[in-house]
């Protein structure tokens, strides 16, 4: 089965009220995350997966998809927007469990502890109550994926062919928020 995994990421500011924290989301994001370096530039990024064979998968930050090895990919995007030495192989790890083992909810409800927080079905969370937040750098990750998107892959380059999320079949939702 072809795969679409859809992997917004955000670095929350540390100067945010967290009374203001009651609803935090990929939506009007400039509110709760800091600017991310090129090729990002934006208060948060969205990591694109197509995954439709065993060898390769493509891959965008950019909405311009490329094509890498499975094992390369993970370690293409974490370097394409430079996250600070503390969390690059925290990233790493995770973005390799979300994209290469097909992580869920339910596998990093498992793994919970004081480092990595999920939220099942949800576009907003409620970072308010965590007192464990205050004077931590903190991400978060909203992981969507959807089954058998439609795509046309000619000449080399894949595109996408929809016009809104919505159209797409929904597999799976949740997010994480991971501190250290």
């Amino acid at each position: 089965m072809e795969q679409l995994t859809k992997i917004f990421f955000g670095k929350v500011k540390r100067d945010v009220d967290p009374e203001e924290m009651d609803a935090v989301s990929f939506w009007d994001s400039e509110r709760f995350f800091s600017m991310l370096p090129n090729p990002v530039s934006w208060e948060h990024g969205v990591l694109q997966v197509y995954d439709a064979d065993s060898l390769h998968i493509w891959w965008t930050l950019t909405g311009v998809f490329q094509k890498s090895l499975r094992l390369e990919v993970i370690q293409d995007a974490i370097a394409s927007f430079q996250p600070e030495p503390d969390w690059k192989d925290f990233l790493c790890d995770v973005f390799t469990r979300i994209v290469l083992e097909s992580y869920d909810a339910e596998d990093f409800d498992l793994l919970e502890s004081d480092v990595i927080h999920v939220f099942e079905d949800c576009e907003i969370i409620d970072l308010s109550y965590m007192e464990e937040l205050q004077g931590k750098q903190v991400w978060v990750l909203e992981v969507i994926r959807y089954s058998d998107p439609p795509v046309s892959n000619s000449g080399g380059e894949l595109e996408l062919i929809y016009d809104n999320s919505d159209e797409l079949d929904l597999r799976e939702r949740f997010m994480l928020c991971m501190l250290i």
